[in-house]
């Protein structure tokens, strides 16, 4: 399975983004860029090479769609303890080489942008594009599941997407007049071409994806986009508020079903009958926000140095964790201005990223001493320790770090992991659930189940796994891998009928000839070693087999042939996937005879 930037730090080497210094600052004897600018703003940053009429309507933009957020979700939390910076691109050409990576690392040239999270910073990564749908909508809907997991808890699915997909066509004018809660005609395609599944069973869950590539899936997004839609718009929005209170009521409800009573003052009946009659309209309503992108005191824009400029390029691929593009502009940085302190923690968290820890180390206690206030330097630091695996150390730094910053959430999980590799379980709980009080989502626990089996620690790795299933669905992409790592460290618990039922149940959900499937084939012993390397079509593909089956052979105790498979994958496998990991972690095992 690849690390992607959807996922949230599935290793300290992989967690993304630093800041010490505002994006324009200058340096002396650094000569300034002639297309790259920065517009300043009060926690929304814009930087880019694109035209300043461009980089002001990108930031108009964001602007008004969190003004929409507010207006539509009364008491809603936008602000977050890291900042946020939009980068806009003049041109896709431009974007491309800073695009999203898919799971074979290469550039996913369809997408129109992106949103990436960070310990200290987030990002907004944008080309200016004639069609503002391809320019946007996919960092908007991005951008709204961010939001929503920073203010509630164990969020549906359902209306997780809902809620994101109703947001994503928003649109703003060159005056700020905004609209909100256009309806996507792919949506209405999909709810005029079959029959709804009952509204009861979208609030239970009931109709989840078997898997998100599966046939059903337009339904469940389209389903989910018209409730939101009705639920906000309708009858001249006079329900505006109650998904807000749907999601407060759900933690102490005894069920689904009675808090959407309280919340919608109505029977599910009753709701159902009305949605179905507003789903046959001709025209659906849209809102008109004016003047919610005004800007009080315009902002001047100012060029950016050359250092700067390079720094970013630099850190936005390894963010992507391509080490190879971007070793490059961060030794340009470098080389126009050895003290550039973002240049630094860059260059430090790129040799993490390059497995070159003591050189990594180096610099970045050198920085966290130079700089005890920067929670960038103190919370990298703790990183390169942890990866060192030097816990200890590393939740001294990181302990730092908080004290700068309490409530990042990034810092919180890595004291979780760093505790976890100790067996302070206690403290390592305490960790996680600070982690998702400040930033409520489920791939921290995939994140740290991965960890747990790297770590071998199987106890925690379990319910972790199946933590990460309940939350996020059995139809997510990420569920199946989920289940393997829940396997795993069964087996090794000798809870051999719990990783049974785990197998079990994923296959239930996974398509036919699928890669996933055959990976549950292999370990429910329906092929075997030979047959299941041979059905590997390429070398992401083969770095899981050989992993997956190197663990195996271990478990069994055919230490041999295990060492053999897993020296395969730390010579031959793909480095960015999240079993290479796992094969080094189990191979320093097996060599050093644990």
């Amino acid at each position: 399975m690849t690390m992607t930037v959807a996922m949230l730090a599935v290793g300290l080497g992989c967690v993304t983004a630093v800041a010490t210094q505002p994006a324009s600052a200058q340096h002396p004897g650094v000569k300034q860029s002639r297309d790259w600018k920065a517009l300043p703003g009060t926690g929304l940053d814009v930087v880019g090479n694109a035209r300043e009429g461009d980089l002001r309507r990108a930031r108009r933009e964001i602007t008004a769609f969190r003004a929409a957020l507010a207006s539509l979700m009364p008491g809603i939390r936008l602000s977050a303890p890291e900042p946020t910076t939009l980068v806009v691109f003049k041109d896709h050409p431009s974007f491309t080489e800073f695009a999203p990576r898919d799971g074979k690392h290469r550039r996913q040239l369809n997408v129109g942008g992106y949103f990436s999270k960070s310990a200290d910073r987030n990002y907004l990564v944008l080309p200016v594009h004639a069609n503002r749908r391809t320019t946007s909508e996919t960092a908007l809907h991005e951008y709204t599941h961010f939001v929503i997991s920073r203010n509630f808890r164990d969020v549906p699915l359902w209306l997780n997407e809902g809620l994101a997909e109703f947001y994503s066509t928003f649109e703003v004018n060159d005056q700020g007049h905004a609209i909100v809660g256009k309806a996507p005609s792919s949506r209405i395609d999909t709810l005029r071409s079959d029959r709804m599944p009952p509204l009861r069973h979208l609030l239970s869950g009931a109709t989840i994806p078997r898997n998100f590539r599966s046939s059903d899936t337009a339904m469940f997004y389209a389903q989910s986009w018209l409730f939101v839609h009705y639920m906000t718009l309708a009858d001249g929005g006079k329900r505006q508020g109650q998904i807000v209170k749907y999601l407060q009521l759900l933690p102490t409800t005894t069920s689904a079903e009675a808090a959407a009573r309280e919340a919608f003052g109505t029977t599910l009946e009753a709701l159902e009958h009305d949605v179905i009659r507003y789903s046959e309209r001709d025209q659906f309503p849209a809102l008109g926000l004016a003047g919610a992108a005004s800007e009080a005191q315009p902002q001047e824009t100012a060029a950016m140095n050359e250092a700067d400029v390079a720094e970013l390029k630099g850190r936005l691929l390894v963010e992507l964790g391509v080490a190879r593009e971007a070793a490059p502009y961060v030794e340009r940085a470098l080389a126009l201005d050895p003290s550039h302190r973002a240049g630094q923690i860059t260059q430090g968290r790129l040799l993490v990223l390059e497995e070159r820890e003591t050189e990594a180390l180096a610099i970045l206690v050198k920085v966290a001493q130079e700089d005890p206030g920067s929670f960038a330097a103190q919370y990298y630091l703790g990183s390169a320790l942890y990866n060192g695996g030097r816990y200890q150390d590393a939740i001294v730094a990181l302990d730092r770090a908080l004290k700068i910053s309490p409530k990042a959430a990034s810092a919180w999980f890595a004291v979780a992991l760093a505790t976890m590799a100790l067996r302070q379980y206690d403290q390592s709980d305490s960790a996680m659930a600070q982690v998702q009080e400040l930033y409520s989502a489920a791939d921290w626990h995939y994140a740290r189940a991965h960890e747990a089996l790297r770590l071998g620690r199987y106890d925690a790795a379990l319910p972790e796994a199946t933590t990460f299933i309940e939350r996020a669905g059995v139809g997510d992409d990420s569920a199946p891998y989920a289940a393997f790592i829940g396997v795993i460290a069964a087996r090794r618990l000798g809870l051999v009928e719990r990783a049974e039922a785990l197998l079990t149940r994923t296959a239930s959900v996974l398509l036919p000839r699928s890669w996933p499937l055959t990976v549950v084939q292999f370990m429910q012993g329906r092929l075997n070693a030979t047959e299941f390397l041979r059905k590997a079509q390429d070398n992401g593909q083969r770095t899981e087999a050989n992993t997956y089956l190197g663990m195996h052979l271990a478990q069994i105790g055919q230490n041999d042939e295990a060492i053999k498979h897993l020296t395969w994958v730390k010579e031959k496998g793909e480095r960015h996937y999240t079993e290479y990991a796992l094969a080094i972690a189990e191979l320093k095992r097996l060599q050093s005879g644990q």
